[in-house]
């Protein structure tokens, strides 16, 4: 390793390993994949001869998920197509019906049963779903009822129905149903209250602020997912978030503790890399930086930005670990 330059340092985020085995928007050198070809017992020619069959839906045949055929969650689709979700990168397969022509999609991979009962999107409905949507409107049957025999949204069935050709003499009355749903619905007529204003009292309720944004502010720093203590999220969870933002002037306790309390960016990830180890050393635990950084979600441009502090508070950390141990040895 060394005579190819290519030694691993573990506490480095990016080394060529890690570089080599994640996506590829970064290059690595030759050598480097050789060397790893060669750790995994491979040679080039064995390497691109491998067979590895990857089933994001698992083997055949996959299930139709159309509530109105007779043949709704039994597998007879032999054939799926598997593309990629160019955002996430997950796989998402279409699946066709060969005996109703239903289409429908969704992203995988599947992880248990439910999942296989699972439609992301209908392509399309096909002729048993469209002639049993249309049956049961003539029926007499409302949108609502439909939608929930055939698992669809309400609007889908509305859609369909004015879409469908077959519904020419019938589109006119759906439009009226549409209507008549609205006149339903009675209008209210809106009643002026004359406004009898009251003088607040500023300094009370100053008072009140200061008191629930110190049990707001606790409480946020306890969350099992840190967050940001900013004005926003403290007004928001008390209810006051207006107040703080058109009269904070007449509220100088609430400012001045907002003041000290508030986290700039730098402050909340220091918070959120503590908490990482302290819940390492909690557990006796020894800890590097790039687990820290790892384990915090902290971008590296940010992360060098407290590394100093980070490095400091491990110090002390190790500190008082020795100092625990020589109590234990001392006190046997």
């Amino acid at each position: 390793m060394q005579t190819f330059e290519s030694d691993i340092d573990p506490d480095m985020e990016f080394n060529w390993l890690r570089v080599l085995t994640r996506k590829g928007r970064r290059s690595t050198h030759p050598i480097r994949h050789l060397l790893f070809l060669d750790f995994l017992g491979q040679s080039i020619n064995s390497f691109f001869d491998l067979n590895v069959d990857y089933e994001p839906f698992g083997k055949g045949d996959w299930r139709c998920l159309n509530r109105a055929s007779n043949h709704y969650g039994k597998r007879v689709i032999k054939l799926i197509q598997v593309t990629r979700d160019y955002r996430s990168g997950k796989p998402v397969g279409t699946f066709t019906c060969p005996l109703c022509g239903f289409v429908y999609s969704r992203k995988g991979p599947d992880k248990n049963i439910q999942d296989e009962y699972t439609i992301g999107r209908i392509k399309i409905f096909g002729p048993i779903w469209a002639q049993t949507a249309r049956t049961m409107y003539l029926q007499n049957k409302s949108f609502t009822e439909t939608a929930k025999q055939l698992e669809v949204d309400r609007q889908t069935v509305k859609k369909h129905l004015l879409d469908d050709e077959n519904m020419i003499n019938t589109k006119e009355s759906i439009k009226k149903e549409l209507k008549s749903e609205k006149s339903i619905v009675p209008k209210v007529k809106k009643v002026v209250v004359a406004k009898n204003y009251k003088r607040v009292d500023w300094e009370k309720r100053d008072e009140e602020y200061k008191n629930k944004i110190l049990d707001v502010v606790t409480k946020i720093l306890e969350f099992d997912k840190p967050k940001r203590v900013t004005r926003s999220l403290i007004g928001t969870i008390i209810g006051i978030k207006s107040s703080l933002d058109n009269n904070l002037e007449n509220l100088p306790k609430t400012k001045l503790l907002l003041d000290q309390m508030i986290e700039s960016k730098k402050e909340f990830q220091i918070r959120r890399a503590v908490r990482v180890i302290d819940e390492a050393y909690s557990e006796d635990k020894r800890i590097r930086m790039w687990e820290i950084q790892r384990k915090a979600g902290i971008r590296t441009e940010h992360f060098l930005g407290i590394k100093l502090e980070l490095e400091n508070y491990l110090k002390m950390k190790e500190r008082e670990i020795d100092e625990k141990s020589e109590t234990t040895y001392s006190s046997k």
